[in-house]
């Protein structure tokens, strides 16, 4: 029975052929990933990411065995960071580790992993990934300095800015990296400036004036040196600064801020004309902005020291009604209290001086709620004055009205013959205040009680 034709080796010729075959194919295919790849990088190099990310895609998708296929899907995660399409470089970056742990463009590819969690706001996510372990951290070579920067900026997303500061510090010590200095002093000021240190954060931001005047925070830093001028009480300082800023920077986003501060530093060395030509300046330029409730606030002031006291609480009345809950709010209340007074509206006056005595700052809440249980004590209301008062002395019991208040309240009591509930008040006024002018009325008025 024939097997049919036998089957034979392929000879020594055919063999070589279909080596030097497989050879010249790969060696095609290695530059055409080659050629991709340096295409894609000289895109990148001249700005054009989506154009790169595109190139570097084709390498991987087309040559994912080639060896320029790695390089390329890093660079790919790169393209996309830099395009700003965050969500998109996350997704490949993730991908490159987890399809190449080993890899030395790993720990580089979860420094942009965190700068892209910063971009997005994921401040949690960002600090893990920008504090990778030792043995990563060493191998980041140029991005570990700001891989630092970017820590700093996730502690303080989340408010830890002592940690923050921190970081920022650590980059303006010897031998650090130059080119991070001014983005570093900067945050560093902010960090100070928050934190109330005003002498502090205004030495750093006149620093960034002089020592990087070709830096891009600049013009922000020239705003925040004047605000660190008005907090420590430079006013005629921080007037040219503000001045300067309208002047220099037109397109600056702290115009109105600067505007409506150089009413108030106007308003606060009593020249009211100047202070009150500014305010309707800013008025007329940014009627709705997000100062027209305080420059309200400020001009009822300025009215207010005019002696307009009927103009001044209309205009009070005005900012309270559209200032957010807080200390300015609480301030207009109370200074319509004051405008009441003058005018001689007593109920009126208590009315807004209740609505002043929370919500915003302690020492206003104080003031206005000593003020109004004299009112009421004044207009004969004796039980909602001793309600008042009670109140004050419970609450403020070391205000700057405490021995006021008790001893009113104290004489209240006796007027009313609530001596039990008066006895206590004159012994604490006797044991809290033994170095007054009155000690011996206390004395007396406890033991009668």
């Amino acid at each position: 029975m024939s097997l049919g034709p036998t089957r034979k080796g392929p000879s020594l010729g055919g063999s070589a052929q279909f080596f030097a075959f497989l050879l010249t194919a790969a060696l095609a295919h290695g530059e055409a990933s080659d050629d991709l790849l340096n295409a894609g990088k000289k895109a990148f190099a001249d700005g054009f990411y989506d154009v790169a990310a595109g190139t570097f895609q084709r390498v991987v998708s087309d040559y994912p065995q080639a060896t320029a296929a790695v390089e390329a899907e890093y660079m790919l995660g790169v393209s996309r960071f830099y395009a700003g399409k965050w969500e998109e470089s996350l997704a490949a970056l993730d991908g490159f580790r987890g399809r190449h742990p080993g890899s030395p463009l790993s720990p580089r590819a979860l420094y942009w992993i965190g700068a892209a969690q910063v971009r997005l706001g994921r401040y949690e996510k960002a600090l893990r990934a920008l504090s990778p372990p030792a043995q990563d951290a060493s191998l980041l070579g140029p991005y570990a300095a700001h891989a630092a920067l970017l820590r700093g900026i996730a502690l303080e997303g989340l408010g830890r800015d002592a940690e923050a500061w921190i970081a920022y510090r650590g980059l303006l010590g010897p031998g650090s990296d130059a080119s991070l200095a001014p983005e570093a002093s900067f945050r560093l000021a902010g960090v100070e400036y928050r934190a109330g240190r005003f002498a502090s954060a205004r030495q750093l931001y006149g620093k960034i004036l002089i020592d990087y005047p070709q830096s891009g925070f600049v013009k922000d830093s020239l705003f925040f040196l004047a605000e660190c001028d008005l907090a420590v009480g430079e006013t005629q300082s921080a007037e040219k600064r503000y001045a300067t800023l309208l002047s220099v920077y037109p397109g600056s986003p702290w115009r109105e801020a600067a505007m409506y501060r150089l009413a108030d530093a106007a308003f606060r060395r009593k020249d009211l004309a100047a202070a009150l030509t500014r305010l309707e300046d800013l008025q007329a330029r940014f009627p709705r902005g997000s100062y027209a409730a305080s420059a309200q606030r400020l001009k009822a002031d300025i009215l207010f020291d005019q002696k307009k006291y009927e103009e001044a609480l209309t205009t009070y009345r005005a900012a309270a009604a559209v200032l957010p809950p807080g200390k300015e709010r609480q301030s207009a209340f109370y200074a319509a209290g004051l405008s009441e007074l003058m005018l001689g509206r007593k109920d009126e006056a208590a009315q807004d001086f209740s609505r002043a005595g929370s919500g915003g700052a302690r020492e206003i809440g104080e003031r206005a709620s000593y003020q109004r249980a004299v009112l009421l004590a004044g207009e004969g209301q004796d039980d909602d004055a001793v309600a008042a008062l009670s109140s004050y002395v419970d609450e403020y019991p070391n205000g700057a009205h405490a021995e006021d208040a008790l001893k009113l309240l104290a004489s209240l009591l006796d007027g009313r013959g609530n001596f039990e509930k008066s006895a206590p008040r004159w012994d604490a006024l006797v044991k809290r205040f033994p170095r007054s002018q009155s000690l011996a009325q206390y004395v007396f008025h406890r033991g009668t009680a």
